[in-house]
């Protein structure tokens, strides 16, 4: 029995050394370059059967429309509803997911990326991607930044989807005075919609924003939240809570941002509708 025993754990120690060695081998031989050759291959097969989709959101629907590049590479380009005094219209506009998930931009990508290895994040072990600066990848994206210093992409050992962001960047607050500001981005709760995986849960996470404020920027925000909370007050019993319910989350999450220069929030997808013919004039 003990040599049975100890075969047993003899051969279960050889298996978890094995195992590590293929791990580190893998991870060894990833590349920037094979990771987001892999990424799109996925991606490009999940979206066989898929030819529109819209996700509608607490804040409306974004509107999603398959099209190719150039060499004939498939892609989603894609709108966002807008409500503006009671008038609704679209504008182009792509989300971080669509994004990550366009040939052209990983091509841009594996000219400017460094493969970092493997670290667990938010639970998941992922391959982890940093970019020194993506003005020239994703101008859109980063120009509410004066200076990027660095992102880092993770995507998931597994499935090698994106699972979080990380950016670190400066603001220029006025004429000489630079800030820091970090924000994290992590994408989860993914489903499968028609065989593509989609995040149903933004969350975003900013750090540094107090420092970006003056004091009198400061003094005003604070104003005007007390003024918002003074007509809440005022406000009838029903359309008190009607507006709390509404608005009372992001009201706390405002004074906590004011009051500590941290901002966290969510956004999550309600409902996800596949292949309705969404006609061209959406994007235009």
């Amino acid at each position: 029995m003990t040599r049975f025993h100890l075969g047993k754990a003899f051969l279960s120690h050889l298996s978890f050394v094995i195992i590590l060695l293929v791990v580190s081998n893998l991870s060894a031989q990833m590349t920037v370059e094979r990771l987001f050759d892999t990424v799109y291959q996925n991606f490009q097969k999940s979206i066989h059967n898929i030819d529109d989709y819209t996700v509608i959101n607490e804040l409306g629907a974004n509107y999603y429309k398959k099209s190719a590049d150039d060499k004939g590479r498939h892609y989603f380009k894609s709108s966002v509803e807008i409500e503006e005094h009671g008038i609704i219209s679209t504008e182009n506009e792509s989300s971080l997911n669509d994004i990550m998930y366009n040939p052209v931009v990983l091509d841009k990508l594996k000219n400017v990326a460094i493969y970092e290895g493997i670290r667990t994040a938010d639970g998941f072990r992922s391959h982890v991607i940093r970019v020194h600066d993506l003005t020239d990848v994703i101008p859109d994206y980063t120009e509410d930044y004066d200076v990027i210093k660095t992102i880092r992409l993770f995507y998931d050992t597994e499935d090698l989807l994106l699972r979080r962001m990380e950016v670190e960047a400066e603001v220029e607050v006025e004429e000489g005075v630079v800030r820091e500001i970090n924000q994290v981005i992590k994408l989860q709760d993914y489903r499968n919609v028609n065989g593509m995986k989609i995040a149903y849960e933004t969350v975003y996470i900013i750090e540094g924003i107090a420092d970006t404020m003056s004091a009198e920027e400061r003094e005003e925000a604070l104003k005007g939240l007390e003024e918002m909370e003074r007509r809440l007050a005022e406000m009838s019993e029903e359309d008190r809570e009607m507006m709390l319910r509404m608005l009372g989350p992001q009201l706390d999450e405002y004074r906590k941002m004011i009051e500590t220069g941290r901002l966290e929030f969510s956004s999550v997808i309600e409902e996800v509708v596949v292949n309705t013919g969404l006609s061209d004039d959406l994007f235009d």
